[in-house]
C-alpha cells in the first residue's frame, strides 16, 4: 500500500462505482493487490473525513489505518443493494472518527473538539439534538429517529433545520 496523499496534492478523481464494489468483492477473497488497488483509490477522501472530523492530523492517520483494517476484514459485509460501495468505506471512517471522538470526550470539552459548536446554542433543543445525534454521534437518519421517538420525516426535517441555521449563523 501506498503512502497518504499529501493535503494540497493532486488527488486522483474518485473511481466508478462498481470499480470500487469489484476492489471490495475481491478484497473480501482475500486479493491484497486488490485492496491495494482500493486503499491507492480512496485514501485521500478517507484521510480528508477522519481530518475533518478530529480536527488532528495525528489522530486522523490512526483512524483511517483502524478503518482500512475494518474494511480488510469486514469487507465480505458490504452489500450493493444498500448503497454504493464509496458510501460504505467513507461512512465506515467517519463512524470511526466519530467513536474516537467520543472516547476523548471526557477528557475533551465539545468546544475544543470543533470551533463551530457554540453556534449549537442557536438551535431548539430538537433540532440540536438531532444534529449532535446525526453529526457528532455518528447516526443515521433513522437511528436519530429511533433515539428521539420520532418519524424519520420529523429527524430529517429537524436535522435539515438545525443545519440551515447553522449555516445562516
Amino acid at each position: 500500500m501506498t503512502d497518504f496523499i499529501e493535503p494540497g496534492a493532486d488527488v486522483p478523481s474518485p473511481p466508478r462505482a462498481s470499480n470500487l464494489a469489484s476492489l471490495l468483492e475481491r478484497s473480501a477473497a482475500g486479493d491484497e493487490e486488490a485492496f491495494a488497488a482500493f486503499y491507492d483509490a480512496t485514501a485521500s477522501r478517507m484521510y480528508g473525513i477522519a481530518a475533518r472530523v478530529l480536527n488532528d492530523e495525528a489522530l486522523a492517520v490512526e483512524v483511517t489505518q483502524e478503518a482500512y483494517r475494518l474494511l480488510w476484514t469486514h469487507a465480505a459485509g458490504f452489500d450493493p443493494t444498500r448503497g454504493s460501495a464509496l458510501s460504505w468505506i467513507l461512512a465506515t471512517v467517519h463512524h470511526r472518527a466519530v467513536c474516537q471522538l467520543r472516547s476523548a470526550g471526557t477528557r475533551t470539552s465539545s468546544s475544543q473538539v470543533s470551533p463551530g459548536l457554540p453556534a449549537m446554542a442557536a438551535l431548539s433543543s430538537t433540532d440540536r439534538e438531532a444534529v449532535e445525534l446525526a453529526y457528532l454521534e455518528g447516526h443515521t437518519h433513522a437511528d436519530v429517529a429511533r433515539l428521539s421517538g420520532v418519524s424519520p420525516g420529523t429527524a430529517q426535517s429537524r436535522i435539515r433545520g438545525g443545519l440551515l441555521t447553522l449555516r445562516d449563523r
